[in-house]
């Protein structure tokens, strides 16, 4: 677990490149997604955080991935917009062309449009969020509200604890930090900021200038940025040996097989749904030979299923032909596709390895199954390059991914 003591603040690089908040990829992914170049990506990032262990990067920036919710859009509307300079709040769809924004005089409007739940979050945000007096757009992960927070026993420890999604969060109610929680009447991870004269043209930046947001006790706002000494340097050098070892085996494949992934959409839709089926049911990948084949007949069963829901024998027969089109392409390449993910596994084992190198800090994170808690390394990483505004995240898939899969949410 990850202290948020283990976060600090650094002013955006006006150098960044100038896009939208990216969806964010799984490493692993990139080979699945992008082929031979994906997986030379995912090798370069991989070999750059290990590096960063022992001697910063400074334009590598390591962020801790926090489960709050929602995820909340809030500051000044821009300069080139009506009401330019007012306060708005919304969710993380707030910069879109039909996203929903909330100001001050519109808290009727924003009762009415959002459930329950998420409307008094949101009033909340309206109410405390411009005690910082933010001078840009910023996007953090709502944590708590004061009716959110519980003291619970853990392990025979009291912890004051929150739960915005799936992971409960837990501060030892002896600690300082707890002292702070339980005086705010919010509490925020900030991770985003935004410049641009109006909402279409807003690009994002991954190092908000937090420091430039005045200090209030109503809300708690930490960054999520990792600290150099989160890190533990014990294990740098055997990670980066087996880093080696999966570099090694990208020599090995075939660019075309690669690309036959990388070029069909629908394949990578395929292959991502049956390795997701195998995170659900807490499983990975064993044996790549036997993965290829568990994959073809993955595919085969979910069109037979989509099959059976048409009675046309025109839609019956179209769908037959994609099994079959889909069973000739494995099988063309059903060796490359074993060694394909063999690297698959090979880079998603170093990826774990960094996870487990990450200290403990004082809040820590469970997962709450049957009244029973146990402890879980939360959600992941995003790691980001401050200069190209490539990034990727990095998650422990068979812990956070499955519990998200499954467990029902508190909320919507």
């Amino acid at each position: 677990m990850r202290s948020f003591k283990d976060f600090y603040l650094l002013e955006a690089d006006d150098e960044q490149v100038k896009e939208k908040l990216k969806h964010l990829e799984h490493i692993e992914d990139l080979i699945i997604n992008n082929g031979y170049a994906g997986a030379q990506r995912a090798v370069e990032f991989l070999k750059r955080v290990i590096a960063h262990m022992d001697q910063p990067d400074p334009n590598l920036i390591i962020n801790n991935k926090i489960d709050g919710a929602p995820s909340v859009v809030f500051g000044p509307i821009p300069a080139g917009e009506d009401n330019a300079g007012e306060f708005f709040v919304g969710t993380k769809s707030a910069l879109s062309p039909k996203g929903k924004r909330y100001t001050k005089t519109e808290s009727n409007r924003l009762m009415a449009e959002n459930g329950p739940g998420l409307a008094e979050k949101l009033i909340a945000c309206l109410k405390f969020l411009p005690e910082l007096k933010p001078r840009e757009i910023y996007q953090g992960d709502l944590l708590f509200t004061p009716d959110s927070i519980e003291e619970k026993t853990i392990d025979g420890v009291q912890y004051l604890t929150f739960k915005p999604n799936v992971i409960t969060y837990a501060v030892p109610v002896n600690d300082p930090t707890a002292r702070e929680v339980r005086r705010a009447k919010l509490g925020v991870v900030v991770h985003t900021s935004y410049k641009g004269d109006t909402f279409a043209d807003m690009y994002a930046t991954y190092t908000p200038n937090l420091e430039a947001l005045a200090k209030t006790p109503n809300v708690w706002m930490k960054s999520n940025r990792l600290q150099q000494d989160a890190f533990s340097k014990d294990n740098s050098q055997h990670i980066q040996r087996e880093l080696d070892l999966a570099a090694n085996k990208l020599h090995v494949l075939n660019r075309s097989a690669m690309d036959s992934i990388s070029t069909n959409p629908k394949l990578q839709e395929m292959i991502k749904l049956h390795l997701n089926s195998l995170i659900r049911q807490g499983k990975t990948i064993s044996n790549p030979q036997i993965h290829v084949d568990e994959l073809q007949a993955f595919i085969h069963h979910r069109l037979e299923a989509s099959r059976a829901k048409f009675t046309t024998n025109k839609k019956q027969l179209e769908i037959t032909g994609q099994q079959e089109q889909y069973k000739q392409a494995i099988d063309t390449m059903k060796g490359e596709y074993a060694k394909i993910f063999d690297f698959y596994v090979a880079i998603a084992n170093v990826k774990l390895m960094f996870l487990k190198t990450l200290s403990s800090g004082v809040i820590g994170s469970y997962y709450e199954d049957q009244g029973k808690y146990r402890s879980t390394t939360g959600e992941g990483l995003v790691i980001s390059d401050s200069k190209t505004n490539d990034v990727i995240k990095i998650v422990d898939r068979l812990d956070f991914s499955r519990i998200n899969f499954n467990q029902p949410k508190d909320w919507k």
